[in-house]
């Protein structure tokens, strides 16, 4: 009889966590934070409910005996085993330049032979079997305090070119040009990391767990992670390198939180429990407490689409240029051209399209002057236009910079419902005709002259303070309230966007500072589609083909299956529900949030 084959054991979970506070050479100052981060972290990962990992703690151990826990800690494994490794202490390089982690034994002059050499830590990598390894460094490189802040990270480290390899992925507390931080100086009780304790907070709480599937995978952990620590130490920047690793990797469970699921087709959003008593019971409660903690603290920056405009029509209301209550929609807006100038005869008008053939047989004047009796009406805010601006005092109370708002819309109805309520901003419009020497670039208005100025050297430009007043970009263009359209500009037609598709990044066209306030943000799309190419134009000039580094959402109603791609592909979260009850719970979460506090 054949011997039955015995079948393969099962993939182990197993993770060290190294970690050194206190050192024998004096030139190395104490840490506050590693022995609380191997105690928090060790218990989040050994509980069988969320980690359930095998756990080993190595603190303040001397380099042979931490040696040789690395060395058995990488040997004797499965392709598929999943390894856990964090270090916590300093960090110091020799005159050579190489890496090394400092144990409780290490002397500054002797470092390859009483320091742990990260080229030791990768050799045993890389001779692992294992292709499921990760890779937590939340190390000070220098250890000087600053701030009542101990500094983590040198502004030279290779920590990608150090342990690059197959199978691996790398989470660092902050880039190689900033430093990381502990929590306050060492006064009474020990404080875990930023870093640290972010991931501990994410994983115990299930706070981790982005798309809500029970489980908290390695993006997913590295997302909180990042947007934490942001708030926390705005300066420091956690950043991640994945090599070559096959599948997903899951660091913990949450099957202790029940989830409320609502419709969702790109990723299901489903969100937990919240203690805010206005929205118990909401299926959204938890974003909705997520994107106001976001607001608060400066890092949520509106992408306002045409579709904000029609939120609040009657159903059975039918736009005409005689009218001034709602502006058009952009199929609206191409019948309207069409019929005044060369009435195509088609089922569906697409806006570029009838624009470009105005501009063509009419000239771009007659096209200007047509767009710009269509948008000098006094049209009604929506909820977002009121929204929004009543937030920027609110925002202001709470101590937090005003925001950017950008906008796709050539109407003015959220200028004029700033102006309204008294609320200063500054315009920012994007010139694609008037003045033609400036195309491609932005002008500037300020609110205490009203002058426009061009921003021709945006790395330089001063005229703008995000903490004094908010600041609204019209990146589609739009009206000019004078008498005339000469002062107008809309990119609108095909050639426009052609031209804008040719043209940089528009993120190097702005002042440095908006600049970076855009690269540093959650962006909230309310009112925006794909469905037409010149959005998708839009955003491969706004951002490239890249996806969006920070968590961010698309509000949409019943979006199709093409509409859900398209978000999906760039790591957008949409969240399928009616934009205007979507604004109304939102707007009662902030101002609930700011009377609380």
């Amino acid at each position: 009889m054949a011997e039955l084959e015995r079948p393969s054991a099962p993939p182990r979970r197993e993770a060290l966590i190294v970690a050194a506070d206190r050192y024998e050479d004096p030139r190395l100052s104490a840490l506050n934070a590693p022995a609380q981060d191997a105690e928090g972290l060790a218990h989040v990962l050994g509980d069988p409910n969320v980690g359930n990992f095998e756990v080993g703690v190595s603190l303040n151990e001397p380099d042979h005996i931490v040696r040789r826990k690395l060395s058995t800690f990488f040997s004797d494994r499965s392709r598929d085993d999943l390894l856990l490794l964090h270090v916590s202490c300093h960090g110091l390089k020799d005159e050579d330049g190489s890496l090394y982690f400092a144990s409780s034994n290490t002397i500054i002059g002797h470092l390859e032979a009483t320091a742990i050499p990260s080229e030791f830590v990768h050799r045993q990598m890389t001779k692992s079997r294992s292709r499921r390894i990760i890779f937590l460094i939340d190390c000070c490189f220098g250890g000087a305090f600053a701030r009542g802040l101990v500094h983590r990270a040198d502004t030279s480290i290779p920590i990608k070119e150090e342990f690059q390899g197959h199978g691996r992925v790398v989470l660092t507390a902050s880039s190689a040009t900033q430093y990381a931080f502990e929590g306050h100086k060492r006064e009474g009780n020990a404080q875990p990391s930023i870093f640290t304790s972010a991931i501990i907070e994410g994983l115990a709480t299930g706070e981790a767990d982005r798309d809500l599937d029970s489980r908290v995978s390695v993006d997913e952990l590295y997302d909180y992670v990042y947007d934490r620590v942001r708030e926390v130490s705005p300066n420091q920047t956690p950043e991640k390198w994945a090599f070559k690793v096959a599948g997903g990797l899951y660091i913990a469970r949450t099957p202790f939180r029940k989830a409320v699921r609502i419709k969702s087709s790109a990723k299901v959003v489903h969100r937990r429990a919240d203690t805010n008593p206005k929205l118990i019971g909401h299926p959204l409660q938890a974003h909705y407490t997520r994107v106001v903690r976001k607001l608060f603290n400066g890092l949520v920056t509106p992408f306002l689409g045409p579709g904000i405009n029609v939120v609040h029509r009657p159903a059975d209301f039918r736009w005409h240029p005689l009218q001034d209550q709602y502006p058009p929609t952009q199929l609206e807006l191409a019948k309207y051209l069409s019929s005044t100038f060369i009435d195509l005869s088609a089922d569906y008008l697409e806006l570029a399209q009838v624009a470009q053939s105005v501009s063509m047989t009419e000239g771009t004047g007659a096209l200007y002057q047509a767009l710009h009796a269509a948008f000098t009406a006094d049209y009604i805010p929506g909820p977002v236009h009121t929204f929004l601006s009543q937030l920027q005092p609110t925002l202001r109370e709470h101590g937090t910079a005003h925001q950017v708002i950008l906008t796709t819309n050539y109407d003015d109805t959220l200028e004029r419902t700033f102006d309204a309520i008294g609320q200063e901003y500054d315009l920012l419009t994007y010139v694609s005709v008037n003045p033609p020497e400036h195309r491609g670039r932005f002008l500037h208005r300020s609110p205490k002259t009203g002058a426009s100025t061009v921003v021709e050297l945006p790395s330089e430009y001063q005229g703008i303070d995000v903490s004094q007043r908010p600041v609204i970009i019209k990146i589609n263009g739009g009206i000019d309230r004078s008498d005339s359209f000469d002062n107008d500009n809309y990119v609108i037609t095909e050639d426009d966007f052609i031209n804008y598709m040719s043209r940089s990044d528009i993120s190097y066209l702005l002042p440095w500072p908006i600049s970076q306030i855009l690269r540093n943000s959650h962006f909230l799309f309310l009112g925006t589609s794909s469905n037409n190419w010149t959005a998708r134009v839009l955003w491969d000039r706004i951002w490239g083909s890249q996806s969006l580094e920070f968590p961010s959402w698309s509000i949409q109603t019943a979006p199709d299956e093409l509409e859900t791609r398209f978000w999906e592909s760039r790591d957008v979260t949409v969240i399928d529900i009616d934009l205007k009850h979507y604004i109304e719970t939102l707007r009662a979460s902030v101002f609930t949030a700011a009377e609380a506090s």
